[in-house]
């Protein structure tokens, strides 16, 4: 099961008899935001990091680009990983 936030997941992780009675060894919960709540939720959430820097930096280059009627990649290509905690 993934999430695009920890909040998602963070739901399924908060029921009251705990996700190992809930989930057992058949799934994984994984997170798409890399923030600090993942670490602190029992148990951590898996999530994903990705360059929030990086994209905004390269978002901002772009809109320069095309501002300035220059022509500018469409699809750009970041590097993530995996950071994975107990829910995996």
């Amino acid at each position: 099961m993934t999430g695009y936030s920890a909040e998602c997941p963070t739901r399924l992780l908060d029921r009251p008899c705990g996700v190992e009675r809930i989930l057992g060894n058949l799934f994984a919960v994984v997170g798409f935001d890399h923030g600090e709540i993942a670490s602190a939720l029992v148990p951590a959430l898996t999530t994903v990091h990705h360059p929030i820097v990086q994209m905004g930096r390269r978002m901002a280059e772009m809109l320069i680009l095309l501002i300035e009627g220059k022509t500018t990649d469409r699809v750009v290509q970041l590097a993530t990983s995996l950071v994975i905690r107990d829910s995996a």
